[in-house]
């Protein structure tokens, strides 16, 4: 019992471990996710004239791949939501948005974290009560820095609690083989091109029991398992660690991308090109500890006539193996000749994993928006709600 509360304190507050996530430093990875969620709430009553409704839909993808010489990334966020109150001549309301980035970044050697970067930016928004707008960029220009995917390493430290908690090894495993398991893992796309046709049940999933073996090797090499084999428990919780369980993405570094952008902007059909103008762009990364994750992306794009500054910030904490905390902040301004527009989006929210794909989600979100209505007069707007809704991972 006593050896049992003193593992499980040390996995709790990580102090027991050394080694730390940004140890993780291979720049080759790959990381695909795409997510769609949706909820509906409707209601009547004697009281309302008619039904009211409130009805929302989300749909993300993010694509992130490098190497040593090349990093890419893509990334599409679309939002709707349409709302309805009970009195009579309640009309529906409705908003969207669509953000989609791409870029590529080349570095001019191995050892020089500088490089040259090309990319494409484009949002769009509007809805019955705010004026449609949209923006697209072509950036060219250099950055410095990289982020390191870090999350094989995460998923690692779960199968040591994992192997510690069944009792297959008895004591924790050292930082450079931890290291090398991650980069293992790291090699899932590898295993799965070689393996293709491997099947299990009718399912490409045969290429598993590969990675399964090799990390059950590395382990038998330095004579930590007991009775020298995972066993049947053993191979398949380190299979539902790797392959069913969700864990929510590791990364650190930094960023940084300076250059020109050329952009074009409609507004309630009214089409403007601008001249080439500077772009700055910077992401930051940072792992808390095994289970806490900080982000944060900003873009500012200065002009003359036309200023557009965003900033998304966003903390994720494991709650357990089955249960994030999610935080976002995001605010976006554009300056212009009508004045200053900022939305300000404050959310935080539980995800519940329910099956492989499905999560269940509960959460908090504000909002306030000073800007212009569709007809050019001034607006100062704050929404609160409480939001339940069902996410599906689509990949």
């Amino acid at each position: 019992m006593l050896r049992a509360q003193i593992l499980l304190v040390g996995v709790i507050t990580g102090s027991a471990q050394a080694v730390e996530l940004t140890d993780y430093i291979v720049p080759n990875s790959f990381y695909e996710a795409a997510y769609i969620s949706g909820s509906l709430n409707a209601a009547s009553s004697t009281e309302g004239d008619q039904a009211q409704y409130n009805s929302n839909l989300q749909a993300n993808y993010e694509q992130r791949r490098s190497t040593l010489p090349v990093s890419w990334q893509l990334s599409v966020d679309t939002f709707g939501s349409a709302k309805r109150g009970s009195a009579e001549g309640d009309e529906q309301e409705s908003q969207f948005q669509l953000d989609l980035g791409a870029s590529y970044d080349r570095y001019f050697n191995a050892q020089d974290p500088l490089f040259w970067t090309a990319g494409v930016d484009f949002s769009s928004a509007g809805g019955s009560a705010a004026v449609s707008q949209s923006d697209a960029d072509l950036n060219l220009g250099i950055g410095r820095g990289r982020i390191f995917d870090a999350t094989p390493l995460a998923r690692v430290l779960r199968i040591q609690e994992e192997l510690l908690r069944y009792e297959l090894i008895e004591v924790e495993i050292a930082d450079d083989l931890l290291l090398e398991m991650a980069k293992v893992v790291a090699k899932e796309a590898e295993y799965r091109s070689e393996y293709q046709a491997t099947q299990v049940e009718g399912t490409d999933k045969g290429y598993q029991a590969y990675i399964v073996a090799d990390l059950e090797a590395i382990l038998n090499r330095e004579k930590l398992l007991v009775g020298n084999s995972l066993g049947a428990v053993g191979a398949l919780r380190i299979a539902e660690v790797l392959f069913d369980e969700s864990v929510s993405p590791r990364k650190h570094g930094w960023v940084a991308r300076a250059g020109l952008a050329v952009s074009r902007n409609e507004t309630d059909g009214v089409v403007e090109e601008s001249d080439p103008a500077l772009s700055l762009d910077f992401e930051y990364a940072q792992p808390y500890g095994y289970r806490g994750q900080l982000t944060n992306t900003a873009r500012f794009v200065p002009s003359s006539d036309r200023t557009r500054v965003s900033n998304s910030l966003s903390y994720t904490y494991e709650v357990t193996d089955t249960i994030d905390w999610e935080n976002t902040w995001d605010w976006r301004l554009v300056d212009n000749e009508l004045g200053s527009d900022s939305t300000h989006t404050l959310s935080s929210r539980y995800v519940v994993q329910v099956t492989e794909s499905l999560n269940y989600t509960l959460g908090m979100e504000l909002s306030r928006r000073d800007g212009f209505d569709e007809d050019k007069n001034e607006i100062e707007r704050a929404d609160s709600a409480l939001t339940m809704s069902l996410r599906y991972r689509l990949r």
